[in-house]
């Protein structure tokens, strides 16, 4: 086989039993002391995890005393992880929160979007509505920064730079969960404007797994919290038949997923607590959530009845213009490597 440098094949595009598209990627799955339980490619691959940082960034929130102070939930919790749809009861509740705090949309450092499904933007515009900063995917982090801001007592103009007391205040926690200091790693930018690192998949899988050991010592500690609030609400993490509640209903909470662009994925597994992370290389989603599938049933978390349940809502088949099959989405991730 052709060398593919540290990825691994992840999924075949099919069209009349012919693969006529390939996707790779890398994966791990990995303990809180960074034992690999699991890999797939090379962990030490370094690449940017994007939104699947968010339960990281929302641990301040709540240690800060802001989640408390101004009367939020589970679902503000489970918004500020999110990278959401946009659908209606996504921006009536980050609408309400920013009320709650004294701020709006205009108070945002994301720019401006539509819905994130095609047929939610079409159906906005006809309704005569523009973009708005609370339909950005990542708004429900965004107004939690602000809260944050509110309630520290530091100015939320420019929270989104990397030397504001705020994202000085998530490096330091990161730092907690890496083991070492997050300044260390190479730092760029989100698409959302916030700062992004860039770290290897197992140095992310062991630091998510740290974040599932310190859920489990304490059932108010902020990572517990996020956790079940991540559990609890997996509409408003993404969407309508999105990835957490394709899991949440078929794994009943076993898995709590968390998408980041480009193909990213954090997977987290409480009751083991194991994180899996994953990155296919071209970027492209479908390959995404069907490698997952297939790597959740090779570890023993997802049986033959599940994995097809989620293939077929997570990776179904391919239609011509009509609407009829033509083709489908294969998993081609071969067994982990130890």
């Amino acid at each position: 086989m052709t060398n593919t440098g540290p990825f691994v094949p992840f999924a075949a595009i099919e069209r009349g039993g012919i693969a006529e598209s390939q996707h790779f990627g890398v994966a791990v799955l990995a303990d809180s002391a960074g034992r690999r339980h699991g890999a797939w490619g090379d962990p030490e691959f370094v690449t940017f995890p994007r939104s699947a940082l968010k339960p990281f960034q929302a641990v301040d929130l709540i240690e800060s005393g802001a989640l408390g102070a101004f009367g939020l939930n589970g679902e503000h919790l489970a918004l500020a992880c999110a990278s959401h749809y946009g659908e209606p009861f996504h921006a009536e509740r980050v609408t309400e929160w920013l009320g709650a705090i004294g701020a709006s949309g205009e108070d945002l450092a994301c720019g401006p979007a539509l819905p994130g499904r095609l047929e939610m933007a079409h159906s906005y515009l006809r309704a005569g509505h523009g973009p708005s900063t609370i339909l950005h995917n990542c708004s429900g982090k965004h107004t939690g920064f602000l809260t944050n801001a509110r309630h520290c007592g530091c100015k939320a103009e420019g929270y989104q730079h990397p030397d504001h007391p705020l994202q000085q205040r998530y490096r330091a926690v990161f730092s907690r969960f890496l083991g070492s200091p997050a300044d260390g790693l190479h730092w760029s930018r989100d698409d959302c404007t916030l700062p992004a690192p860039a770290l290897s998949m197992l140095a992310m899988a062991t630091a998510a797994a740290r974040f599932l050991e310190e859920a489990r010592s304490a059932a108010d500690s902020a990572p517990a919290r996020i956790v079940e609030a991540m559990r609890n609400h997996p509409l408003l993490v993404a969407g309508t038949g999105g990835v957490p509640q394709a899991l949440g209903e078929a794994l009943r909470g076993r898995v709590i997923a968390k998408t980041g662009a480009e193909g990213y994925m954090l997977a987290l597994m409480p009751a083991e607590g194991l994180a899996l992370t994953l990155k296919v290389a071209d970027g492209n989603p479908r390959a995404r959530d069907a490698a997952l599938v297939e790597i959740l049933r090779q570890v023993g978390i997802a049986d033959d009845s599940a994995a097809a349940q989620l293939m077929a809502r997570l990776a179904p088949d391919i239609l011509d213009s009509r609407r009829q099959p033509v083709g489908l989405i294969r998993p081609t991730v071969p067994k982990a490597a130890t």
